[in-house]
């Protein structure tokens, strides 16, 4: 279906021209900011051989950048709960603090993808009036995935905990 991976860290003189929120078909706009309450950039990039990630960026002077990197063409094959999911999974990263552990060596979380899951069901029903049909909906979808390496659970059993965390 989807591949997501988490994070990869890039290099850069300086941040250019930024974008922190990111329009839905007219129905939502989507931002997100990080742990420490840093907005986090959304960057398209065609060139991704996957659906993107969360990442960051640390200039010559490590000062850190957060960001969102998705590859549009991959995303627009996706129904919207399922775009939003997306975004609401990579935020999590952000706002829970992974993307900046990482950053800096620090990162000891487990169950870094289920915690990120569940933060991603939170921020749809808290912040953009998910509905559980709209929470079924997702699963059903992820029902499908195979998991990967990194940590996201295989479809069934992560479809499973993603409704046990909208309870």
């Amino acid at each position: 279906m989807f591949s997501i991976s988490l994070i990869v860290l890039t290099f850069s003189p300086l941040v250019l021209a930024q974008n922190y929120s990111y329009e839905l078909e007219d129905t939502y706009s989507f931002s997100c900011m990080d742990s420490e309450g840093t907005p986090v950039e959304i960057i398209e990039d065609s060139e991704l051989e996957n659906m993107g990630r969360a990442s960051f960026t640390l200039d010559s002077h490590r000062n850190y950048y957060p960001n969102i990197v998705f590859n549009p063409a991959a995303f627009s094959q996706m129904d919207m709960r399922i775009r939003m999911f997306w975004f609401a999974h990579e935020c999590g990263h952000h706002s829970l603090g992974h993307v900046r552990q990482l950053a800096f060596n620090n990162i000891t979380v487990s169950n870094l993808e289920s915690d990120t899951d569940c933060k991603a069901v939170h921020i749809l029903t808290d912040d953009y009036d998910f509905s559980i049909e709209d929470i079924l909906h997702i699963s059903s979808t992820l029902i499908y995935s195979s998991g990967l390496v990194r940590g996201h659970l295989p479809g069934p059993t992560r479809a499973s905990f993603l409704l046990s965390c909208a309870f």
